[in-house]
């Protein structure tokens, strides 16, 4: 076997980082390791999150991922759920009162872990590395689990932690393109390249405009599912773009 990756808890600033990437350094010199051992941060203070884009920045030639680790996270801001990666029933707002008076209004619930998990999401994408969700802590509960991951999917992460092995199907499941996806984001790179040969810079498929940044959309999700199914077929994954995360499905 082989140490590909170390997960360093409660990353508060660059020199967490910095301090062992020295280590590492020193050890793979002593020993004779020509590979270079990864680094993924654990985000889990609130310290962390306010330099978490130096943290992203700190050491590009180690740096793999960031994780964001939600129980310590509320501990360290001091918030008022017993919730692990769920939602509570406290952060909401109620609309204003209507003509039925205090009856008629309505309780929206919010995600009080929407702005890290955005500044996660952020910090990775700007410094090409993997965010990835932290855990959702009742397992007895498939429904909450899936819905967070698919919240985390469409902020941009890559993978949710598992708790439990009844977790594992259903990270799968959310973080796996779908045929439907895969299809669809096919059909677009082909679109583009016939708008390509035809001089047009956008063009329309299936009643919707898609255009540049469809395509850019597609080429990150296509070099996933290659890495995918080079994986499945066990096979080296080829090398990800410039611009791609550096870290493979």
């Amino acid at each position: 076997g082989w140490l590909d990756m170390i997960l360093i808890p409660k990353v508060s600033g660059a020199g967490d980082i910095h301090m062992l990437s020295t280590l590492l350094t020193q050890i793979e010199d002593a020993i004779g390791i020509e590979r270079r051992i990864g680094i993924a941060a654990l985000i889990e203070t609130a310290p962390g999150m306010l330099r978490v884009d130096e943290i992203a920045a700190a050491c590009p030639e180690r740096m793999e991922a960031l994780i964001f680790g939600v129980a310590d996270y509320a501990a360290s801001i001091q918030s008022q759920t017993a919730s692990i990666g769920g939602s509570d029933a406290n952060y909401a707002v109620l609309t204003d009162p209507g003509s039925g008076g205090a009856d008629d209004r309505d309780l929206h619930w919010g995600d009080q872990w929407h702005y890290p998990l955005a500044r996660i999401a952020v910090a990775c994408r700007a410094n090409g590395l993997r965010p990835i969700d932290g855990p959702f802590g009742d397992f007895s509960d498939p429904d909450g689990y899936l819905v967070a991951a698919r919240r985390a999917s469409i902020l941009g992460f890559e993978g949710k932690w598992c708790i439990h092995p009844s977790q594992v199907e259903l990270a799968n499941e959310v973080f796996s393109p779908d045929a439907r996806l895969v299809s669809r984001t096919r059909r677009i790179i082909a679109a583009m390249e016939e708008a390509a040969d035809a001089g047009m810079g956008a063009v329309s498929l299936d009643g919707r405009l898609i255009d540049a940044a469809s395509l850019r959309m597609a080429e990150h999700l296509l070099t996933k599912i290659e890495l995918i199914e080079e994986r499945q077929n066990g096979s080296e994954p080829r090398r990800a773009p410039e611009g791609a995360s550096r870290a493979t499905a």
